[in-house]
């Protein structure tokens, strides 16, 4: 019985939230935004987070009161600090993505967002022979954002799917926290 009593009140709490209405259908806005990621590199534990500066400016197509369509442009400091025995660095990766995301709406102010994200590499350091390293990424992102008088707090997470470089097994692993700006057009 404990179980359904949760459920029933979990939906309860969500349901309200989903019938909110939000914003006017067939609206274009842009957001010039910018933050800082904290990335690692996965599968060494002799990789720690390394901090780096996003920032770009996002297009979105506000499709229906709850759903919305988004596009970025968006320059992103990534790679990860390293500690092994006496020896410490840093693997600085440096990438322009394009994330298109779909966002949900659940509550005036809140939104959840997911979609696709190409990344093109535009810089490394320490440098690899340029066949050794992969020029491009892919990652779902995944976050929630919050807008309140046109300010917009965007946190995501991005996980690559294709190795940095082709002899190590790593991948991308970044937080990404935002500040913008909604202007409508």
């Amino acid at each position: 019985m404990p179980v359904m009593k949760r459920l029933l009140t979990a939906m309860l709490v969500v349901f309200p939230l989903l019938c909110y209405s939000q914003y006017d259908e067939a609206t274009w806005s842009l957001q010039p935004k910018a933050g800082i990621n904290v990335s690692t590199i996965t599968n060494n534990s002799s990789w720690n987070p390394k901090v780096g500066a996003a920032a770009g400016v996002e297009f979105e197509y506000q499709a229906t009161e709850r759903i919305s369509l988004s596009y970025s442009g968006m320059f992103s400091m990534q790679g990860a600090n390293f500690d092994v025995g006496l020896q410490e660095g840093h693997y600085k990766l440096n990438y322009i993505s394009f994330p298109l995301l779909i966002n949900v709406h659940l509550k005036k102010g809140f939104a959840l967002k997911t979609g696709i994200q190409p990344s093109f590499n535009i810089y490394e350091k320490p440098k690899s022979k340029p066949e050794e390293i992969n020029k491009n990424d892919f990652t779902i992102p995944v976050g929630l954002s919050y807008e309140i008088n046109h300010v917009i707090i965007d946190g995501r997470f991005l996980m690559g799917f294709k190795r940095i470089n082709k002899n190590h097994e790593g991948n991308n692993c970044v937080f990404q926290l935002t500040l913008g700006y909604k202007i409508e057009l």
